[in-house]
């Protein structure tokens, strides 16, 4: 894990630095038990800013990402840098997460993420649409950053939680940056027979 570690850091450092939040090294603990947990083999990414969560879950897992975004200068740059460290195991939509075609390709491949890292529209209505597009891939773990918005993404993930089979298992605030993550875990179906 070590080398990994120390790889990491090379690869968040060839990324550009984007004005706006992003997941750091501050996040490490916390991602590293979320991995340890889930074993991803698929994430499926719902906003990828520069990359450095996608380029986390490369450098830490083994697992394919498949990332969307509909952002600017920076992203198209981070997403070039990811594709050229991690090649056929990132794929990149320069797109909203709610473009039909990109549903569409997910659905024409039978895409099932293991985890999905829901750090997209910030409002109210486009994270709650996220995590219901979660759902609609049967993912059985959500990683959800920025609760801390309360009004927006920490009342959707409420509510979603209340409307869909799905509990926070961990929840986790990054003190130096007032982050706050959550994973969600799909409950267990109870047969009432």
């Amino acid at each position: 894990m070590t080398d990994k570690l120390l790889q990491l850091k090379t690869n968040l450092n060839l990324l550009p630095k984007s004005p706006v939040g992003h997941l750091t090294e501050l996040h490490l603990p916390f991602l590293l038990e979320i991995l340890g947990k889930v074993k991803p083999k698929k994430i499926l990414e719902f906003g990828f800013n520069a990359g450095h969560s996608s380029t986390i879950f490369l450098t830490l897992t083994d697992a394919e990402v498949i990332s969307a975004d509909p952002g600017n200068a920076w992203v198209w740059v981070g997403s070039n840098e990811v594709k050229e460290m991690f090649g056929k195991r990132f794929k990149f939509f320069n797109t909203s997460s709610q473009d039909s075609e990109l549903y569409q390709h997910l659905l024409s491949i039978q895409y099932q993420p293991d985890l999905v890292f829901v750090d997209g529209d910030h409002s109210y209505e486009g994270c709650y649409r996220d995590l219901e597009l979660s759902f609609k891939f049967s993912s059985e773990y959500i990683l959800v950053d920025n609760l801390e918005d309360t009004d927006n993404v920490g009342n959707a993930v409420n509510k979603f939680c209340e409307d869909y089979p799905y509990e926070k298992v961990l929840v986790e605030e990054i003190t130096e940056t007032k982050q706050r993550l959550a994973l969600l875990k799909k409950k267990k179906e109870v047969n009432k027979a």
